[in-house]
């Protein structure tokens, strides 16, 4: 028994029906991954800003708190003044020790995404020669 081959004609390939009926798929998948792909990095970048926040939180409530210690007013109307606008800076003050909090609003996305409320305190004896 010979077989013939036919010219032109794959025995694997998908007839020609089923590849018309799935012809923009790989575009679709393609659209989806890269929009999937983009709110990861959106996040990432967001998760990212808020640690820097913080972390700027942190070292002025602990700067503020030493300042206050050694009560140096324009020290930390300087610090104040380098925070964001969206900052709340309080200030306990005790016998022996100060204690700073500061409070920052800050919405990682802009204006358009819900804001994140970043808090850091610092406490520290007062200097000896201090009121």
């Amino acid at each position: 028994m010979s077989r013939r081959l036919e010219i032109g004609r794959r025995p694997w390939a998908m007839p020609r029906q089923a590849r018309d009926r799935d012809a923009g798929m790989v575009t679709v998948e393609l659209a989806f991954g890269v929009v999937g792909l983009a709110a990861v990095v959106f996040f990432l970048i967001g998760c990212c800003a808020i640690v820097i926040v913080q972390l700027r939180c942190v070292d002025a409530a602990g700067e503020i708190a030493r300042q206050a210690a050694r009560n140096d007013q324009a020290a930390i109307s300087k610090v104040v003044d380098g925070l964001p606008g969206a900052a709340s800076v309080t200030r306990l003050d005790h016998d022996s020790a100060v204690r700073a909090r500061v409070d920052i609003e800050f919405r990682p996305g802009g204006r358009w995404l819900f804001p994140v409320t970043v808090s850091a305190d610092a406490e520290t004896r007062r200097e000896g020669g201090a009121p």
